[in-house]
C-alpha cells in the first residue's frame, strides 16, 4: 500500500507492480480537487464512486447471471444521456379502451408531472392501438380508428428520475460523474 503525493486526509492507495496505475484509490486529490470515495482500474479503464453515490465507468456496466452448464454471461446496462426510469406491464381493452394506473411506488421515484413515454406492444389483431389523457396517476390506451376490439398488450413506461430532470449529457469537469470515469 502507498500514498500519492497529491492526496491528503483518510487516503488509501494500492499500486499494481505493472504499472504506476492505482488499482484502488479512495480519497481526495489535492491538486485537482476531486473526491473519491472509491476508484479503481487500471491502464485499460476505471470505475468511480464518488463521495454522493454516483457511479462511473469508463468500460461497460454489467452483470454477471449464470446459466446452465456452470456458464456465466454478462448482461449489459442501458445507457442514456438522462437519467431515465422505466416500468413495464400488461393491459386489456375493453371495447377498444382501458386505463392503465401506474405503479404507486414507481410514481415517487420519477416526475410524472414531466413529459413521459408509454410505448404498447398490442399481443393480438387490432387496428393497432395509442395513448391518450397521460396524467401523473395513469394513462389511457386505445384502439385506432375508434375499434371496439378486447385485445391485451404490454406497455414499457419511461419517465425522468426525480431530483435529476435537467441533467443531460453532464459536462466533463470536476467532482462530476462525467469527469470521474476519464
Amino acid at each position: 500500500m502507498a500514498t500519492s503525493n497529491n492526496f491528503e486526509g483518510p487516503t488509501i492507495n494500492a499500486t499494481n507492480n505493472a504499472s504506476a496505475t492505482f488499482a484502488l484509490l479512495a480519497g481526495t486529490d489535492s491538486a485537482t480537487g476531486t473526491s473519491y470515495g472509491l476508484r479503481a482500474g487500471g491502464n485499460a479503464g476505471r470505475c468511480t464512486i464518488d463521495g454522493r453515490g454516483n457511479f462511473a465507468c469508463t468500460g461497460t456496466k454489467s452483470a454477471i447471471v449464470p446459466i446452465s452448464n456452470q456458464k456465466k454471461v454478462a448482461l449489459y446496462a442501458v445507457e442514456s444521456p438522462e437519467n431515465w426510469f422505466e416500468d413495464f406491464g400488461s393491459g386489456n381493452l375493453v371495447s377498444g379502451t382501458a386505463t392503465v394506473k401506474l405503479d404507486p411506488v414507481f410514481a415517487e421515484t420519477v416526475n410524472l408531472g414531466a413529459e413521459y413515454h408509454v410505448f404498447l406492444t398490442p399481443k393480438g389483431d387490432c387496428k393497432g392501438l395509442f395513448v391518450t389523457s397521460e396524467t401523473p396517476g395513469s394513462f389511457e390506451v386505445r384502439e385506432i380508428g375508434r375499434g371496439h376490439s378486447g385485445v391485451k398488450f404490454d406497455y414499457r413506461i419511461v419517465a425522468r428520475r426525480r431530483g435529476f430532470e435537467t441533467v443531460r449529457l453532464t459536462d466533463s469537469k470536476p467532482n462530476s460523474l462525467s469527469a470521474m470515469a476519464k
